[in-house]
């Protein structure tokens, strides 16, 4: 289960940065020298991140959040759950008696 967030959040992250980068847009600016004097157009298609450079960051960002975020609220909630058996361990094993203790240890 562990395994299954942060991979489902690489696949989205792939997928979005794939769908923007991949993405074109049709521009159409005034033609060159006389001809856009009179009114005439030119019409390209270009790629959205070649018009939009500002969302590379934006991807960049979005995929460190939905990747790194789970995996280090796995390492915080991984290292409480070793504390946590290590204190239930001493707790148990102080409340037990001395006898118990050397009979479990042989």
């Amino acid at each position: 289960v562990t395994t299954t967030i942060p991979a489902g959040n690489l696949k989205s992250s792939f997928l979005l940065a794939t769908g923007v980068g991949t993405a074109t847009v049709t521009t159409t600016i005034p033609a060159g020298g006389v001809a856009g004097w009179l009114g005439f157009t030119t019409t390209s298609t270009v790629s959205l991140l070649s018009v939009q450079p500002w969302l590379i960051p934006l991807l960049a960002g979005y995929g460190i959040l939905t990747v790194g975020t789970p995996l280090i609220l796995f390492q915080k909630a991984k290292e409480r759950w070793e504390k946590a058996t290590l204190d239930l361990n001493d707790s148990f094993w102080s409340s037990v008696d001395s006898d118990v203790r050397r009979s479990y240890k042989e």
